[in-house]
């Protein structure tokens, strides 16, 4: 049985083109169970807590990369040129960065943080589980 999102949860996703956490889900009154059913309605998980119902394209692994960083994570490097039109070719590595102090995830859930303060959140073909 297809599981269908509050109004609100649905703006959210539409907004983030296609992608979601578990944590705003949940949030927006989704219980586990009805979360958990949303594999079954052909949701991909793209990163640790995070899921795609539109695939695992650059911009949906961007947005998966921003919402497992956590707040203040923006998109950097290539992927943020590619993002906005100045970089045509495929982009392999995702940059994810966040301030210096800040912890994020990996693409395989592990923390990680560099001296920089970039985590990487994904490489083509290996952001889904």
């Amino acid at each position: 049985m297809r599981t269908p999102l509050p109004e609100a949860l649905e703006s959210l996703v539409i907004s983030q083109d296609g992608v979601l956490t578990r944590a705003q889900a949940l949030h927006h009154g989704l219980t586990k169970g009805q979360f958990d059913g949303l594999a079954d309605q052909g949701w991909q998980r793209l990163v640790w807590g995070v899921y795609s119902r539109a695939g695992a394209g650059l911009v949906q692994r961007a947005w998966a990369g921003v919402l497992a960083a956590g707040d203040s994570a923006c998109v950097g490097g290539l992927a943020a040129a590619a993002l906005h039109g100045f970089h045509d070719r495929p982009v392999s590595v995702i940059e994810i960065w966040t301030p210096s102090a800040h912890v994020g995830r990996t693409s395989t859930g592990r923390s990680g943080t560099s001296s920089s303060g970039t985590t990487e959140a994904g490489r083509t073909g290996t952001t889904a589980s």
